[in-house]
């Protein structure tokens, strides 16, 4: 996949977007009259939009280019970058944070001028599954820190939200999205209606079947609208500004609207003319991603010399649990431990003074727990039983639930969350 890594295009000073939260949407809504002040301050520290901005880090990682760092203040680029209005100008400041943030990819839409480019992280070019850098062990500001990790965590959700949105392109019709909506909140509708749904199951030999609803598929990639296209669908009424903006689905039409065909009609557009569009780009991903996790080290075996490790299944993007769902293909090639499921574990043989170094390099603070991090070839094929579930969470609806196997035949262990010093690799199936 070819990495670029481009400035976004700016966006109005005055127009709040909002930053995405992993936990809930609370931290989602901006406060306007505090932006106002926060842009009087902070406006000379935004570059010209003429000006190219993209410089790599401190400390680059080995993908990124070479390029003389900006000096920059940090306690104003701290506001800039966590301040909602920003939110889709954070990644022109990502190289010129100070600190590695590792190897990322820019996954550009087909229609620029309607979706927002991706930045996630990733793995020998490959998009990563699962795991994001958390930058612990970075001494820079932690407003600063979350602002890139939101970024990358909402990033990869989506990416893999369209990657799902292409293996269901036979149920996501405008005729099925068209389907009665009036028991949506958003329609404001005192009526009760159902809306499209399918039932299917993961693998043929799954009890539980998943409820699979393309509307709430559809409405998880909102966020992926540049703002002008994202205010014409729900900023119509009024400006998409203060404590009742939030970069999710609102009320279709207008935050205040209570006009239902004005509603509607604003949703049957969106269904018309961006579905289309967000179906072209899905299509258009590959399918191959690297899953990342992590796996305790846990005590040394002296009589075999090494560590023995039995690896639980990922189930979501850190800090959004139950994602993700491990679901192989052979159920007795599972490698994974997952409930009461079982997985093989892997042994990795190691002098005693190798052991107690490796110890002592990976032990997190306070604790004698020593992570490693493993990642391997996987790959998100279907849907999986949970995905009925539509609570909103952050900029995105938990109802999208995705289904992975493992496709590599090697995994590789690493000592940091960036992937660079690499300890150990295992065939799957030795």
């Amino acid at each position: 996949m070819k990495k670029i890594f481009t400035k976004l295009p700016h966006v109005s000073l005055a127009l709040v977007l909002i930053s995405f939260s992993a936990y809930s949407t609370a931290d989602l809504l901006g406060d306007f009259n505090q932006a106002i002040d926060l842009i009087k301050k902070i406006g000379d520290v935004l570059p010209d939009k003429n000006e190219a901005s993209a410089v790599p880090p401190a400390t680059p990682s080995p993908n990124n280019q070479q390029i003389e760092p900006k000096p920059v203040i940090q306690q104003d680029l701290s506001l800039i970058l966590n301040l909602p209005q920003y939110y889709y100008e954070r990644p022109q400041h990502f190289n010129t944070l100070g600190f590695d943030l590792g190897e990322y990819i820019t996954v550009q839409p087909l229609d620029k001028d309607t979706f927002n480019p991706l930045y996630i992280p990733s793995y020998k070019g490959v998009p990563l599954l699962a795991l994001t850098p958390s930058y612990r062990q970075e001494k820079a500001d932690i407003n600063i820190k979350n602002a890139v990790i939101h970024r990358f965590r909402n990033d990869m959700l989506i990416y893999h939200n369209l990657r799902l949105l292409a293996l269901m392109e036979k149920h996501v019709t405008e005729q099925n999205l068209k389907v009665d909506t009036s028991n949506e909140p958003t329609f404001r509708s005192k009526s009760v209606r159902k809306i499209y749904s399918v039932q299917g199951k993961t693998r043929p030999t799954d009890r539980l079947p998943y409820v699979y609803v393309p509307r709430y598929h559809i409405q998880s990639l909102v966020t992926t609208l540049l703002p002008a296209v994202h205010n014409s669908y729900f900023c119509e009424v009024e400006p998409c500004s203060g404590n009742i903006f939030q970069r999710s689905v609102m009320q279709w039409g207008g935050y205040n609207n209570n006009n239902e065909f004005k509603s509607r009609r604003a949703y049957y557009s969106f269904v018309e003319i961006e579905v289309p569009k967000l179906q072209a780009w899905a299509k258009s991903l590959s399918s191959e991603t690297y899953l990342v996790g992590t796996v305790g080290l846990g005590d040394y075996d002296f009589d075999r010399q090494g560590f023995e490790l039995s690896i639980h299944a990922p189930k979501g993007i850190s800090g959004i649990s139950k994602q993700f769902f491990y679901a192989p293909r052979i159920k007795e090639k599972r490698i994974f431990t997952q409930g009461n499921d079982q997985g093989r574990p892997f042994f990795i043989a190691m002098s005693e003074t190798d052991a107690e170094n490796l110890q002592s390099q990976t032990k997190t603070t306070g604790s004698r727990f020593s992570p490693l991090y493993f990642v391997v070839k996987a790959e998100v094929y279907n849907a999986q039983n949970k995905g009925a579930d539509r609570k909103s969470h952050g900029q995105t609806y938990v109802g999208v639930h995705l289904a992975y196997d493992v496709t590599g035949s090697v995994i590789e262990f690493y000592a940091d969350e960036l992937l660079t010093k690499k300890v150990f690799e295992a065939p799957i199936n030795p």
